[in-house]
């Protein structure tokens, strides 16, 4: 159970890192974006995949919730009166909720229609003072 627990840690790190490390834009990594309006720029392509990271997070988050709640009913049926059959439950809960998130989050943002107009900044003129 312990061997599980840290293989499934150790998996979530390596792919919360990969994520971050895929993140980064090549402007950041080349150094050529010095002034503000490359920062600024590049900000958008930088927190474009962060919604894949939050999603990534879920279904390794929900994964994991899941198979430790499976190890607790399972130990629940091995010994009814050490290990309340609660525990499992919740955690099979939490882990349906989490492996749902992104799928429901999804939903949610198409049905309000977030994210399908088309903003953008105007220039800001002294002329028209």
């Amino acid at each position: 159970m312990k061997f599980l627990s840290k293989l499934g840690m150790k998996a979530s790190a390596f792919m919360i890192a990969g994520a971050l490390a895929s993140t980064i834009s090549t402007e950041a990594m080349a150094g050529t974006g010095t002034n503000l309006a490359s920062m600024v720029g590049s900000t958008g392509t930088n927190v474009s995949s962060f919604p894949k990271l939050i999603s990534a997070a879920c279904y390794v988050g929900g994964a994991a919730f899941i198979g430790t709640g499976v190890m607790k009913v399972k130990q629940h049926v091995d010994n009814p009166g050490q290990t309340p059959l609660r525990e499992g439950l919740v955690r099979l809960g939490a882990g349906g909720v989490l492996v749902a998130a992104p799928a429901m989050t999804a939903v949610m943002t198409n049905t309000s229609g977030v994210g399908t107009g088309n903003a953008s900044f105007s220039s800001f003129s002294f002329s028209s003072w």
